[in-house]
């Protein structure tokens, strides 16, 4: 094992104890969400990933391959991940031992 091995296992066993931020977490967390539906329609746009476009008409109620769907669909997606990663954070937190609510 070299010094870069105990350096990455420092850092797992640090971040297993970090305390999370779980607004924080959530709204970054829906912004790369977010930014991913606008890059996913931009390349449906563009004759890529088509396939997954349609996907995401299925998963999404609010998303479409228009500018109105896309806008929508973007925020359906923050929204949705914004919720579950802010109460996975949250949950986090609690097991941790360190309450915030």
């Amino acid at each position: 094992m070299g010094v870069g091995d105990f350096y990455l296992a420092f850092l797992f066993i640090l971040f297993l104890f970090m305390k999370l931020n779980p607004n924080t977490l959530g709204l970054s967390a829906g912004l790369v969400s977010a930014v991913g539906m606008l890059l996913l329609s931009i390349l449906n746009g563009l004759g890529y990933y088509q396939q997954a476009a349609v996907q995401m008409m299925g998963w999404h109620m609010f998303y479409t391959p228009t500018v109105l769907g896309t806008f929508s669909g973007m925020i359906e997606a923050a929204v949705i991940t914004y919720l579950f990663v802010s109460a996975t954070a949250w949950m986090y937190n609690y097991l941790l031992g360190t309450h915030t609510a």
